[in-house]
């Protein structure tokens, strides 16, 4: 059986002697460059720090005023629940107008009103936009409340995918929910 340590004895061959040590030289220098790298890798994680004067990013922004009013044209006054939620108690069986706005220093250029019926479904708005073939502003919708119902409204930029409320249609809210009218027919083909 060959000792351990054989190797590292001297050989009697110059030529095995030289390319052990050549190979150990080739094999120390790849470590270090390794430790290296990873050194300076490490470095760089922890000490980057992005910033740019010229080029800031920032989210976009979309607000609307929101007016809601009864039959007689009297304001209804909305709570502020936080996190952009306006909303309003309607009584049974009145009928409301909500005027939805896109408040000036909005940074999106278009957007919607997500309308909840507290605790049951809820619908948005279609595109609420200052680009006419994109949406209206402002966007006027009526409400029927058919029960004492609690209703929220959320101003989202972008677009829902869901099916939405158009423009000038008639909502109804109640115990059951939102219900959005029948969808026109479509006109028949020639």
């Amino acid at each position: 059986m060959k000792n351990v340590f054989s190797i590292f004895a001297k050989s009697d061959d110059k030529k095995t002697d030289k390319m052990f040590l050549q190979g150990l030289i080739v094999s120390c220098v790849s470590i270090l460059i390794c430790v290296v790298a990873l050194c300076s890798m490490t470095f760089a994680w922890f000490n980057t720090n992005l910033s740019s004067t010229n080029n800031v990013i920032e989210s976009a922004s979309f607000d609307l005023d929101m007016l809601i009013t009864d039959s007689e044209g009297n304001r209804i006054d909305l709570t502020d629940y936080g996190n952009g939620r306006l909303g309003c108690w309607l009584e049974q069986g009145k009928t409301y107008t909500a005027s939805f706005s896109i408040v000036e220093g909005s940074t999106a250029s278009k957007g919607y009103c997500d309308i909840h019926a507290v605790n049951l479904n809820h619908y948005p708005t279609a595109p609420i936009s200052n680009d006419e073939t994109v949406g209206n502003n402002p966007f006027t919708i009526k409400i029927v409340a058919e029960d004492d119902v609690r209703v929220i409204f959320i101003a989202k930029w972008g677009m829902s995918a869901l099916e939405t409320i158009e423009f000038d249609s008639t909502v109804t809210v109640g115990a059951s929910g939102i219900t959005l009218p029948p969808p026109e027919e479509a006109p028949a083909l020639e």
